[in-house]
């Protein structure tokens, strides 16, 4: 797993201009004050079986993962690092497949 920071809000913009493009999925984890999913993008939400983002955006950020160990490794990470560019892991879809 590599991480790479932006330096600028510049640089952010293009990343998110350019994963809206390649269909990546993309989601902000927001640690504090309260634990929750800040950004998500309709690629992800398309991902997971849902029509638009708003749909996950109150899900709690642990229930979108099949294997609760890989949540709890994740979210140990992102506290560890800061920032997780690239973490690979199984999430659930609406229609459970």
């Amino acid at each position: 797993m590599k991480n790479l920071k932006s330096n600028t809000k510049d640089d952010l913009n293009l990343e998110l201009f350019l994963v809206k493009k390649l269909g990546i999925c993309l989601f902000r984890y927001q640690l504090s004050p309260k634990e929750r999913l800040s950004t998500i993008n309709s690629t992800l939400a398309k991902m997971l079986g849902y029509s638009s983002d708003k749909k996950i955006k109150n899900f709690t950020f642990k229930s979108l993962f099949k294997n609760p160990e890989d949540a709890k490794d994740f979210v140990k990470t992102i506290k560890k690092e800061k920032i997780v560019k690239f973490y690979e892991a199984e999430f659930k879809r609406k229609d459970k497949k």
